[in-house]
């Protein structure tokens, strides 16, 4: 293209025309800018260059860790990002240890199906008594309609999760091999020069961007999370039956217990039953809540973050994106 700008900037000059003097020089120009954004690319974007040090710096400057995939090896962002939505090994942020989203996931998901699972077989049951037929179903429907909820909740989480994870992958893994050379190609000529700056910009910021707004999201959420992460509140709630068996033994061994003492016992410890289940009903909203607020909230923040930094570098690449109606941001 510099050879092209040339002759059109000398038969500008050999026609006294400004028109394709300028176009002439505008070429000339901006050939060198493409030579010059090539090699800055090339040094940057490397699996050592510039780009991928800086953001591996910002990890590692973050007291964050994860265990890497091969494929997102090179791009330590990409990882923990990657790691925090689905990976297998715990990640550890400010040295506590977390599970990925998807397991936190799968982890409330399984004891709310085994609860849910046993009301609703609890609440099937008719008890006949000598002056009324009691169906615990009345009794029990709201919480069966809760769980329920719940239960569709953490299901549309988990599709939520993988869905951002394999964007997140397919974004990193095309955008230095595919998109930004691509943009350069599309920059270097007249007709596409813009479209090309465009996909330059949209490929570096799904590089580098992209995924350090994951990064964001797990340092936002990480105190209060690590806060919620008792067993005590969100593991399945246990009944001490012992307790309850041996107080039971000692009443009927007891000739002076009447049954207005026996039926005392067996409503404390109904009680107690009740204040396990209800708290672990609390510690479970909770963690359904904030894993709520990680799968959809937060990653709206992520997508907007992303969006500005493009249009942003779009424009110092001679390029223009338009988002609409958004263009607020």
């Amino acid at each position: 293209m510099i050879s092209i700008g040339g002759i059109v900037l000398g038969m500008g000059y050999a026609l006294n025309n400004r028109r394709l003097k300028d176009f002439g020089f505008d070429e000339i120009f901006q050939s060198i800018v493409n030579g010059v954004i090539l090699g800055a690319l090339i040094l940057a974007f490397s699996p050592n260059g510039l780009v991928a040090n800086s953001i591996n710096g910002v990890v590692s400057g973050a007291n964050v860790s994860a265990t890497c995939q091969s494929f997102l090896s090179y791009d330590y962002a990409a990882c923990f990002a990657y790691n925090y939505l689905v990976g297998a090994s715990p990640i550890s942020i400010q040295g506590h240890r977390y599970n990925s989203l998807m397991t936190d996931a799968t982890f409330l998901l399984t004891p709310t199906v085994l609860v849910y699972a046993g009301v609703a077989a609890i609440g099937g049951l008719n008890i006949n008594m000598l002056v009324a037929n009691v169906n615990l179903s009345y009794i029990l429907s709201p919480i069966i309609s809760e769980l329920g909820f719940i239960i569709r909740l953490l299901v549309t989480s988990m599709a939520g999760i993988y869905i951002q994870a394999s964007l997140l992958s397919v974004a990193t893994t095309i955008a230095v091999p595919l998109l930004i050379p691509i943009g350069i190609v599309l920059r270097t000529f007249y007709p596409t020069r813009k479209l090309g700056g465009a996909v330059l910009a949209i490929g570096i910021g799904l590089f580098a961007v992209f995924p350090l707004t994951y990064l964001l999201d797990a340092q936002i959420t990480s105190s209060y999370s690590y806060s919620i992460s008792n067993p005590s509140n969100t593991a399945p709630f246990v009944i001490k039956a012992e307790g309850i068996g041996s107080a039971l033994v000692t009443n009927s061994g007891n000739n002076s217990t009447t049954h207005g003492g026996i039926i005392s016992t067996i409503t404390g410890y109904s009680s107690s039953i009740l204040d396990s289940f209800y708290q672990w009903v609390g510690g479970l909203v909770d963690s359904v809540s904030l894993l709520i607020i990680q799968v959809f909230f937060l990653p709206v923040l992520s997508i907007i973050l992303t969006v500005i930094s493009i249009r942003e570098l779009a424009s110092v690449l001679g390029s223009e994106i338009s988002l609409g109606k958004f263009d607020i941001f």
